[in-house]
């Protein structure tokens, strides 16, 4: 389809909705309008795929609902993955921290829950069906969310959506 460079209507449809130009990066609409949708589809399809099974549907919702269509709409606006997703390694002293980091609010927030506990008497109530049935059920919740999970929302939020913001600064970009 050939677009005609004179049009204002096409340019102006261009410039919001598809990428920042030479930097490969999507734009800030099109990130929000990324994050709206695939929002919707985790909510409304993700919930009946995790209540069908817990490992399964949880697997199937971060490939399928998230990283799919991700991946969709980088491959029909020609951005290559390395620079659109920014796929480099960070340094040793920030993977150190952050590690540290994870382990430290991890720690902190099984204190908080314990606290909560322990001050109001009130446990979250873990359903039976959420538990695996068998060892492969097992291995897929482990997949899910050891591997699945934090590959493709770190795609999604560090990759997409932080790199379309951070055209206003980093610290814009990590706020939103």
């Amino acid at each position: 389809m050939q677009i005609n460079p004179g049009n204002r209507e096409v340019k102006l449809v261009a410039r919001i909705f598809l990428i920042y130009n030479r930097h490969a990066v999507i734009s800030i609409p099109l990130a929000n309008w990324l994050f709206a949708i695939l929002f919707l589809l985790v909510f409304l399809v993700g919930g009946v795929l995790q209540t069908a099974s817990t490992g399964w549907g949880l697997l199937a919702t971060e490939v399928l609902l998230i990283l799919f269509p991700l991946l969709l709409v980088y491959r029909l606006l020609r951005i290559p993955l390395r620079r659109g997703f920014d796929l480099s390694l960070p340094s040793r002293p920030l993977m150190l921290w952050s590690l540290l980091s994870g382990i430290g609010l991890g720690l902190f927030s099984q204190w908080l829950l314990n606290l909560t506990v322990v001050l109001l008497g009130y446990s979250l109530p873990v359903l039976p069906q959420l538990y695996p049935q068998d060892s492969i059920q097992a291995a897929a919740l482990v997949i899910s969310l050891l591997v699945a999970a934090p590959i493709c929302e770190e795609m999604l939020f560090r990759g997409a959506i932080m790199r379309a913001y951070r055209r206003w600064g980093d610290w814009t970009a990590i706020l939103f």
